[in-house]
């Protein structure tokens, strides 16, 4: 639902230069504008009911917690990437690295990023919570130290 929702929004804003110059656009994008023109007014309205529902429920799982989580699911690939294995299959490398941070997106939450450690670690606060994310942050930090 996310993806169809940013394709979309992708289309509505680059439409124009899209239809002047497709190859002006790096080639995932491409793939990404050409497949958005098959959206229907209904796909996107079924989308952004999916995502009002998942929003819900993570802001009402999330309560008024600080839910600290890895950012990437593997190590960092390599600068020139396009794909990494994961659990056995290939995957497009942006799917790969949004895999356990979108649904933060999703559910329109201030987030905050550290390197702990070596690993790269969100923290994700309720709505409204941008200082505590940052200051859960900032204190996690401290204690590594």
């Amino acid at each position: 639902a996310h993806s169809v929702i940013v394709c979309a929004e992708a289309t509505r804003v680059y439409r124009k230069d899209f239809v002047r110059d497709p190859f002006g656009f790096p080639p995932a994008a491409a793939v990404a504008l050409q497949a958005a023109r098959e959206l229907t007014a209904y796909d996107v309205t079924r989308a952004r009911n999916t995502v009002a529902k998942a929003r819900s429920v993570i802001r009402s799982a999330l309560g008024e917690h600080i839910l600290l989580s890895p950012v990437l699911p593997m190590a960092p690939a390599g600068r020139h990437a396009t794909s990494v294995r994961l659990r056995g299959v290939r995957e497009h490398i942006t799917n790969a690295n949004i895999r356990l941070t979108v649904w933060a997106s999703v559910a329109d939450l201030p987030v905050a990023v550290a390197p702990l450690n070596g690993l790269a670690v969100q923290f994700t606060a309720p709505p409204g919570a941008d200082e505590d994310a940052l200051a859960a942050m900032a204190w996690a930090a401290a204690q590594i130290r």
